[in-house]
């Protein structure tokens, strides 16, 4: 049989992948944990603001059309935009320069919270 030891340290190494394998399986902790492997500050953590206004111009739209849809059918086309944009976040945040990926992370925030708050419409929470 195993020692102590050997049983200690095979369930630590058990409890570490399994906190590896939540961090890679959740996009928004994966890209944090990216980050700050990096050396770059996790964005709007310790009251860090948004500072692009591009970027907050489109989530306010989103979240116009999110509290202005008429039917159904906005709601899945803001479904399959954010989606989209969510794919493409992912795509880019293995390929842009390290400057460029806070506000990748950001987007990714940002649409993971619109995404939810579509699911609530849907739902009737909202």
């Amino acid at each position: 049989g195993k020692t102590d030891l050997e049983k200690r340290l095979a369930a630590e190494r058990s409890q570490s992948l399994t906190q590896a394998y939540q961090i890679l399986k959740d996009p928004l902790t994966r890209a944090a944990e990216v980050l700050r492997h990096k050396g770059i500050q996790v964005p709007g953590q310790n009251g860090q603001t948004v500072d692009d206004i591009e970027l907050l111009q489109q989530v306010m739209g989103w979240r116009e059309t999110l509290t202005e849809a008429k039917n159904q059918s906005d709601l899945d086309d803001l479904y399959n935009y954010l989606t989209d944009g969510f794919v493409q976040c992912e795509l880019d945040f293995d390929q842009v320069s390290d400057s460029e990926l806070p506000l990748i992370y950001l987007k990714l925030v940002y649409i993971t919270k619109t995404l939810e708050d579509l699911n609530m419409v849907q739902q009737g929470n909202f």
